[in-house]
């Protein structure tokens, strides 16, 4: 992950994108890159907005979102795609590894080479936390070790429709409801 020497690290926004902020219909790569100890309120590594974002042989960690996603934030009708890449040790309120809404697909290149990994919501969605009126997909991920203080340890999905394809989810760990998923399409 990263190539040891290429770093983003210690930056701070009081908004959006405490190490990096990509906004309106960007399409960016990040490639052999460490993310590290970014802060904001959204997004504390990455904030992306309705653009598409590919992320290879990356580490984003130890991040902190004041709200929502740690490690990152994906807002409007955004594609992430990872290969060889590990969200890992971000804290957030919610959505600690991932937080998206409005519309998301996440998918990893190969199967189970990607993760989402000890990521801590103090409230719900440790791992990820979907928040959506559309569709939102995730592929082929590794999902797992998070926490939430309330719901949804490894996926709090709240949006209109999820669909999962080949992703593996365990020992997350809720203190109320779905360790693994907690779903509340209310």
């Amino acid at each position: 992950m990263g190539d040891g020497i290429s770093k983003i690290q210690d930056n701070q926004a009081l908004q959006e994108g405490g190490n990096v902020g990509i906004n309106l219909g960007s399409s960016s790569e990040i490639a052999k890159v460490t993310i590290l100890n970014g802060a904001s309120s959204l997004g504390g590594g990455i904030f992306v907005e309705r653009g598409k974002l590919i992320l290879t042989d990356t580490m984003i960690s130890e991040n902190e979102a004041g709200m929502y996603g740690g490690g990152l934030y994906a807002k409007g009708m955004c594609n992430v795609y990872l290969s060889d890449t590990r969200i890992e040790k971000n804290v957030a309120v919610n959505g600690a590894g991932i937080f998206a809404n409005d519309g998301v697909e996440i998918a990893a290149a190969n199967l189970f080479k990607s993760s989402i990994h000890a990521n801590e919501a103090s409230d719900t969605g440790g791992g990820l936390y979907f928040l959506t009126k559309d569709q939102t997909i995730l592929r082929n991920l590794l999902v797992t070790y998070n926490k939430a203080g309330k719901h949804g340890g490894g996926l709090h999905n709240s949006a209109a429709k999820i669909s999962i394809f080949n992703a593996f989810f365990g020992q997350n760990e809720a203190k109320s409801e779905g360790g693994g998923i907690h779903i509340d399409t209310r």
